[in-house]
């Protein structure tokens, strides 16, 4: 059963947790690769009941039914607008990015500045990273082999026959670790993150890379300590991202995951202070 529930749009159905009640800017959450919108349980749970609120799957992803078609970053910016439409969300939107969902947040903020109000990046993908990182060339095919025998296993092992293994998800509330469990032994979910994986090495990197500057729309950035750690190139990334608007904030979190800045409830409150600072700042915004 999810969480949440689908939303019929006009030619696909989209799995969606949201309050598009309350005031100021909606938040609206993209994903990281291979993760359902139940990873963000811990900041939805600590928002403030005014903030208005929408977090989606992607095609094939959580509890969103696959789709057919290209998935490049114009259709995924497109579908995002009809969905946050058919919600009734309502501009200015604050957007909120995690590890790839980093790369789509700003294909839409290009695409929409008259909506965006600002941009969240969570230890986000950079439109450069394989390029400017050796670390990130070298284990991108190691990801990418990771989830294609994810794929097979769930595709092949009878439901009764998988064992079940420790994951990040299982720090997130209670509630919500049974349902993301079950998603994630769905072979379907896997299909569609190998799928996102050439996505992202072609359209959605470099049509992010379109968007140079924010204008002085706000930019906060929050980097992982221990993904930095592991690849010093990182945080020289994740500067650029702040880069983006002088009106910026960048916090690095010393002891964060890549997973556990979003999915643990001890640094979960570091995205809603980062989200708090956001809202109440007053960007210019001027097109793009």
């Amino acid at each position: 059963m999810s969480p949440g529930r689908l939303v019929r749009l006009s030619a696909r159905s989209v799995h969606v947790l949201d309050r598009t009640r309350g005031d100021g800017p909606t938040v609206v959450f993209e994903n990281g690769m291979a993760c359902p919108s139940t990873e963000w349980g811990w900041v939805l749970r600590q928002l403030p009941e005014h903030v208005p609120y929408v977090a989606y799957d992607r095609p094939g992803t959580g509890w969103s039914p696959s789709t057919g078609g290209p998935r490049d970053a114009a259709r995924s910016a497109a579908d995002l607008r009809e969905l946050l439409h058919a919600v009734s969300a309502r501009p200015p939107f604050l957007l909120v990015g995690h590890s790839v969902g980093g790369l789509l947040i700003r294909s839409f903020a290009a695409r929409h500045p008259d909506e965006t109000h600002g941009l969240v990046f969570v230890d986000s993908s950079h439109p450069q990273q394989l390029e400017r990182s050796p670390r990130q060339r070298r284990t991108t095919p190691v990801v990418r082999q990771q989830m294609t025998t994810t794929w097979l296993r769930t595709a092949l092992t009878p439901v009764r026959g998988r064992q079940s293994r420790d994951s990040p998800f299982d720090t997130l509330p209670e509630h919500l670790v049974g349902p993301t469990r079950t998603c994630l032994e769905d072979p379907g979910m896997w299909l569609a993150a190998r799928r996102e994986i050439g996505r992202w090495l072609g359209s959605w990197a470099t049509d992010a890379g379109r968007l140079t500057e924010a204008g002085t729309r706000p930019v906060s950035v929050l980097t992982a300590g221990r993904t930095s750690r592991t690849d010093p190139v990182h945080l020289d990334l994740q500067r650029d991202l702040a880069g983006l608007s002088p009106v910026s904030r960048h916090r690095l979190v010393e002891d964060a995951t890549h997973e556990s800045l979003v999915m643990s409830a001890e640094h979960a409150g570091e995205i809603v202070q980062a989200l708090a600072w956001a809202r109440e700042k007053e960007g210019v915004h001027v097109r793009d």
